[in-house]
């Protein structure tokens, strides 16, 4: 048995739930919980992959976006990249070490690079497995947790390994980003339209996930409610089925929470934008993201014309703190791919166009949700 059969990739948006899911999961599995070990790596790789596709080199510097519109790529060219790419001792030993100081890195080896000694080197799976230390023994499970890297889901598939993505409300999720003490975890906000595109993408590689014996979407809300019984299922669909009791998981842990933290599982979180969401953006997500929420059975209060009406008006002024970030303005050319991706979705016609709605299967259960 291939040592990638019990590596579980756990992704999905920022403030979705990644970091409970992660030690959860460690513990139902009876494994290894390694939160975010190498996201620069993800990063270097992707940002690698994009300018042999000719993108931008701003795009390339700040590569895991939200892959819609300006930003989509090929996913079989990256499959294809990913596969292929065959990362040295040095190239690896070299990255791990400009990592080390990024804050970021919320899991380091003891014995850190030294665990490349003797590594010949190979694709990035391999790498992940020689870092960490993982034996693969057939009862252990390594649960490695990097977020927004969705796109990495059908390489790890394809290398045999078990993919799990997390979704939360979009609307708790944006909370989560933007407000309490939300800059202490992921820095100066994001524009609201880039955090929905994010979120967008998480749904749409997690209804891919769920398509696959290997895969499988994770809902928080579920996962907070009836932890044992949502992660016994997760387990049993992806084939790791012998599910271990939760207790003492979470002991000596706190939740990285944008507000006041609790130790344990809480349902504080769920529902939370009431409380501190303004009305207006409150409603644009809402508007933004109702076809997967009609598709996910996310309560949303809104028409079909109330979401064009609400696209067509945009999110309000709002600044916008990363330079980087800017093309996420609410413009009249992002109103229009907004409105226009709405439409898409209301055609009983419409067709699958990767640049829009990035998997086949996330089209596959939008356009029912909208025009059944």
């Amino acid at each position: 048995m291939s040592k990638a059969s019990n590596l579980v990739f756990l992704s999905g948006s920022l403030r979705s739930g990644t970091s409970l899911a992660v030690r959860l999961l460690a513990a139902a599995t009876g494994g290894g919980c390694y939160p975010q070990p190498m996201p620069l790596i993800m990063v270097r790789l992707m940002g690698e992959f994009l300018r042999q596709q000719g993108f931008s080199e701003p795009h390339c510097q700040y590569p895991l976006t939200d892959e819609v519109f300006d930003t989509a790529f090929d996913r079989c060219e990256f499959l294809a990249f990913l596969g292929s790419r065959q990362i040295t001792p040095g190239e690896a030993s070299s990255w791990l070490s400009e990592s080390s100081p990024y804050s970021g890195v919320c899991f380091r080896p003891d014995a850190g690079i030294d665990r490349l000694a003797g590594w010949p080197g190979g694709r990035l799976a391999e790498l992940a497995i020689q870092y960490l230390g993982f034996s693969g023994d057939t009862g252990q499970g390594m649960v490695w947790k990097e977020t927004n890297c969705e796109a990495f889901l059908p390489y790890f598939l394809e290398a045999g390994a078990k993919v799990v993505i997390i979704v939360r409300d979009p609307r708790d999720t944006l909370t989560s980003q933007l407000y309490g003490k939300a800059d202490r975890y992921i820095g100066s906000p994001r524009p609201v339209l880039f955090q929905i595109r994010q979120w967008r993408k998480s749904v749409a590689w997690a209804m891919a996930a769920d398509q696959s014996p290997h895969g499988s979407m994770l809902r928080f809300e579920s996962l907070i409610r009836e932890p044992e019984d949502t992660l016994a299922r997760l387990l049993s669909k992806i084939g790791l089925a012998d599910s271990r009791p939760l207790e003492g998981a979470l002991d000596g842990w706190q939740a990285n929470t944008s507000f006041d933290a609790r130790p344990g599982i809480s349902d504080l979180p769920l529902g939370r934008h009431r409380e501190h969401m303004p009305a207006a953006i409150r409603a644009f997500i809402e508007a933004a993201c109702l076809p997967e929420m009609r598709a996910l059975g996310i309560p949303n209060p809104l028409s079909n014309q109330d979401a064009i009406d609400l696209l067509e008006t945009g999110p309000g002024d709002e600044a916008i703190h990363r330079p980087e970030l800017h093309s996420y303005a609410y413009t009249d050319a992002r109103r229009c791919e907004e409105v226009a991706r709405f439409r898409s979705l209301i055609d009983t016609n419409g067709k699958f166009d990767s640049q829009t709605h990035i998997t086949a299967e996330a089209h596959a259960a939008l356009l029912p949700a909208m025009c059944g």
